[in-house]
Formats: structure tokens, C-alpha cells, sequence
């Protein structure tokens, strides 16, 4: 019996999550990835959400995001910009 390519696939998608997926629950880390990693791509995804929210015309919340993290990265201009942008 031949499988269809998406069936393929998705047993393929399978087999290398089952490898590459190792929940640690006895230190009770629910990470699929190295929590350093995980930290690193959540600091990046939450730097862009002013610029996004500023792209939709979500003012307020490219003015709240930015507020908050300017305190994080007070010698960034770009952040500083948004509030203004986001004002006028």
C-alpha cells in the first residue's frame, strides 16, 4: 500500500519530534527547546510587538509595550521613537 506524501510527512514530523522533544518533569522544566534559547526568542518576539502594534494602528499598545521596555533597554532609540510616532 503506498501512503500519500502528506502521511509520509507527518510520520517524519512525528519521528523527529519524539527525538528532539525531552520534557524534563522531573525538575519540573516544560521547555521543548533550552529554556536559554526559549528566553532569547521570547525577548526578541516581545521587542517587536511595539513596532507591530504600531504597523496596525494598535496606538495604545505600541505606546504600553514600548513604555515597558525602554526601561529594559533605556539606550535604544528605536523603542524611544514609537512612543512619539504613536502619539502624533
Amino acid at each position: 500500500m503506498k501512503y500519500s506524501l502528506r502521511t509520509q510527512l507527518l510520520s517524519q514530523e512525528k519521528k523527529w519530534l519524539s527525538e528532539q522533544i525531552k520534557i524534563k518533569t522531573d525538575e519540573k522544566s516544560m521547555f521543548l527547546i533550552s529554556e536559554e534559547r526559549f528566553n532569547l526568542i521570547k525577548k526578541l518576539a516581545q521587542y517587536q510587538l511595539p513596532f507591530i502594534a504600531l504597523s496596525n494602528g494598535s496606538l495604545t499598545a505600541a505606546i504600553y509595550n514600548s513604555y515597558t521596555l525602554v526601561d529594559q533597554y533605556p539606550d535604544d532609540a528605536e523603542l524611544r521613537k514609537v512612543i512619539p510616532y504613536a502619539l502624533f
